[in-house]
């Protein structure tokens, strides 16, 4: 990405409530982001194993039927280990979001959140994954 403007990216959402999930593709489709989402842990992995490549952030609830987000998210770190993740999530229980940690993840927004602070997040995260890949 380097000096590329970060709202080109692609983000995958993950949240089984239909209402979040939309709301959150319609704010960061209005911010200029391409947005995926999945309403179940079995379909991320489907949309990441089609699409993993083009993806630039995944936003993952730790709630899911059919497969918890932090088995999402250990199947994510085995195929796609450098893919920024934000989670998601109504429980802030510590040990949840240091299992979460445990794996890599680029930070934490408990619900409910603002979706200004959301925006923050996935910009500075875009921002920060940039700086951090090797220049040509």
């Amino acid at each position: 990405m380097g000096s590329e403007h970060p709202s080109k990216a692609c983000i995958l959402v993950v949240d089984d409530e239909a209402m979040i999930r939309k709301l959150l593709q319609r704010h960061l489709e209005r911010h200029g982001f391409e947005v995926l989402a999945a309403e179940d842990g079995e379909t991320a992995l489907r949309i990441l194993a089609a699409e993993g490549r083009r993806i630039d952030l995944v936003i993952l609830d730790m709630v899911l039927p059919r497969l918890a987000g932090i088995g999402v998210l250990t199947e994510l770190r085995r195929e796609l280990p450098t893919l920024p993740v934000l989670i998601s999530s109504g429980y802030n229980r510590e040990a949840d979001r240091a299992e979460a940690e445990s794996h890599g993840i680029q930070g934490f927004i408990g619900k409910p959140f603002s979706l200004r602070d959301l925006t923050a997040m996935v910009r500075a995260t875009l921002n920060e994954s940039a700086d951090s890949r090797p220049q040509p």
